[in-house]
């Protein structure tokens, strides 16, 4: 799973994991005023396998909320892989509430 316009180092790599293993990447689009974390956590569930998400949206700069993604995450056995290139340093991030 990724999100749309997410930054191609953390799209193209699971594109080509997919496509080796027969699986496919969903791709969550923009929505409403809402963010991108509900509509996130409306797509995980027992069949995804990875999670590849920023902590930033590099094109606007909205959050994911990965601490509650991470919780979903868990409840799912989904593995959850997270892109800091745009935000470590710059925003603060604990790995252990992570």
């Amino acid at each position: 799973m990724a999100l749309q316009d997410q930054f191609p180092s953390n799209v193209y790599p699971w594109r080509e994991l997919a496509a080796d293993r027969g699986a496919q990447v969903v791709t969550i689009s923009r929505g409403g005023n809402d963010g991108w974390t509900p509509r996130i956590l409306d797509a995980i569930d027992a069949d995804t396998a990875i999670v590849a998400l920023p902590h930033c949206h590099w094109t606007d700069g909205s959050l994911i909320d990965l601490e509650v993604v991470s919780r979903r995450c868990r409840e799912c056995g989904t593995a959850l892989v997270v892109d800091l290139t745009q935000s470590i340093g710059a925003l603060p991030f604990d790995v252990t509430a992570v």
